[in-house]
């Protein structure tokens, strides 16, 4: 706010409106006014002119104006004036026109730089902010435990893969499998650890001695015409020839070759390859053509059954053909019981039906 106030010429403005005022304020030892001399006869000198007296409207027009500082703030502390020589003094009102100069050791207003401080009062303390979606906090639980199985009569990865089911799944949680140490590594809650501990030596336990299993196979092709070859077939196939004739009304059989491979109970496939001539095709094909084969079984196992019965497990077998008569394949896992024969599946070819029959026992 700026306030005009009058300085020097105020007294003389007062004069002029209130010439009784003036005597009455007027100091009492004040000097008389010397009285006028008087006029000389016959003299060339005039009177004195007499003085005008300033017009109020041009002593308020003389009236110089300042502006007057403004009146601190209640607690703040007044603005230091800067001397001409010196530092300034505290407590000491800054002359008019002077700069104002920054309030030193005040604190700003409250908030974040930038934020604007509301009028009635400091931001308030507002509920914490969620974290961003990206940002995921894991807390590892401090109660898991750390131990080593040693593993003595089964694979470790493969009782690995049992295991996992039983831990508690929680970040942390591990079950390590290792081959060339024989171990199991496991860190999990005490009460996970007791219960993986009770299945290992449940299940590592000396496997049951592996058995050989003879495999026999007779590959047939199957056709819509009589064919003076099924005297030839073996009598063992001819009972799975005539459920063939009721069931697809095949009316003609030929038997391409008979395969016999005796292989070891595990986890190592058995593979074989072969060629077929020409001459065992009859009319089917040229004299000198013929066709090649392959099988292979990924695994071969035995697993008993609740009743005590014996189980022949042929997993990941195929069997492919390929020649004039064209390409044929048959793929199928079967679990098939010792000397039973069965019939694996068929696949066309030229006209014809290639197919299966398999049998399987368990060598003593």
């Amino acid at each position: 706010m700026k306030i005009k106030t009058l300085s020097g010429a105020l007294f003389l403005m007062m004069t002029a409106v209130s010439p009784g005022l003036s005597q009455d304020s007027r100091p009492t030892d004040a000097a008389p006014a010397p009285a006028p001399a008087p006029a000389i006869a016959g003299s060339s000198v005039a009177a004195p002119a007499p003085v005008a007296e300033p017009s109020p409207v041009a002593v308020v027009a003389a009236v110089e104006t300042q502006e007057l500082p403004q009146a601190p703030a209640p607690g703040d502390a007044p603005d230091p004036v800067v001397a001409p020589d010196g530092p300034p003094r505290a407590g000491a009102t800054p002359p008019p026109g002077a700069p104002r100069s920054p309030r030193a050791g005040r604190p700003g207003p409250p908030g974040r730089p930038g934020q604007a401080v509301p009028p009635d009062g400091p931001l308030q303390p507002g509920p914490a902010m969620a974290p961003p979606a990206d940002r995921q906090v894991f807390v590892e639980d401090s109660g898991m435990k750390n131990q080593i199985f040693e593993v003595r009569h089964r694979d470790p990865v493969r009782l690995e893969e049992v295991l996992q089911a039983l831990g508690s799944g929680r970040r942390g949680a591990v079950i390590d499998a290792s081959r060339d140490f024989k171990t199991l590594t496991v860190r999990d809650f005490p009460e996970n650890l007791a219960t993986i501990e009770a299945a290992i030596k449940r299940l590592d336990v000396p496997a049951p001695p592996a058995s050989d299993i003879d495999i026999r196979l007779f590959v047939v092709l199957a056709s819509q015409t009589p064919d003076g070859a099924d005297a030839d077939l073996p009598p063992e196939i001819r009972g799975a020839a005539q459920q063939l004739r009721t069931a697809f009304g095949y009316k003609g059989f030929r038997l391409l070759t008979p395969i016999m491979q005796r292989s070891r109970e595990g986890h190592a496939p058995t593979r074989g390859s072969g060629e077929i001539s020409g001459a065992t095709l009859g009319s089917l094909a040229e004299p000198n053509s013929g066709l090649r084969y392959g099988y292979e079984i990924r695994s071969i196992a035995r697993t008993s059954e609740p009743g005590g019965a014996i189980k022949i497990d042929l997993t990941g077998f195929e069997f492919e053909m390929s020649g004039r008569l064209g390409n044929a394949r048959i793929a199928s896992s079967l679990s098939i019981n010792p000397g039973e024969q069965v019939i694996v599946g068929s696949a066309s070819l030229n006209r014809t039906a290639l197919i299966l029959i398999l049998s399987a026992t368990v060598v003593k």
